[in-house]
């Protein structure tokens, strides 16, 4: 299996499992129960993360079936809105993924 296989497949698994949280997204707020809780801030980082490198110049050939988030995962985009305003969410947010 060469590497572009690899990206794909791990790609498919990722997407995968965005739709599950997804679907739950679509009737709660939050990932566990009416409000935030540590799922959220577990799962947050690594949802960041998977946007960040798939928006970079480098994964856009590879179509990875992640972006826009709003239209490939609705419900997970609002989830990371919320996040997002939530107070001192600033704070919290890598400088150098600024640039």
């Amino acid at each position: 299996m060469d590497k572009l296989e690899e990206i794909q497949q791990a790609a498919q698994t990722v997407r995968h499992e965005l739709k599950i949280i997804d679907e739950r997204l679509a009737h709660t707020d939050w990932l566990v129960g009416g409000r935030l809780s540590a799922a959220d801030i577990a799962v947050f980082p690594l949802v960041q993360l998977l946007l960040r490198a798939a928006s970079k110049q480098a994964a856009r050939p590879l179509n990875l079936g992640l972006l826009p988030l709003s239209q490939t995962f609705p419900n997970v985009a609002r989830w990371v809105e919320r996040i997002e305003r939530l107070p001192n969410y600033e704070r919290t947010y890598p400088p150098h993924w600024r640039q």
